[in-house]
């Protein structure tokens, strides 16, 4: 199973996330956003049109860092992405 991870370079859960996944060799795909329009308008569409980002929303949260899996799931949590992923 593959992923796409996104986040921000100023966040530090986005950043431990990102070096413990490259320690574990995770297959995934960082998509950080903060200087790339393309991977922020990605994330802004899954962010506006995806039900699970509702709760986050709510609690005035961005929504990073995010677990998008291929299989369609959303994840918020980097031990729940690390086992969906089988780490």
């Amino acid at each position: 199973m593959s992923m796409t991870m996104y986040g921000i370079k100023s966040c530090y859960e986005c950043c431990d996330a990102d070096a413990e996944l490259k320690e574990k060799k995770a297959d995934y795909v960082y998509k950080e956003f903060s200087e790339d329009i393309y991977y922020l308008k990605d994330f802004l569409k899954l962010r506006d049109s995806r039900p699970e980002f509702d709760e986050v929303k709510k609690n005035g949260y961005a929504g990073v860092p995010c677990f998008v899996f291929d299989d369609d799931t959303i994840l918020f949590t980097l031990k729940e992405a690390e086992e969906k992923l089988g780490l």
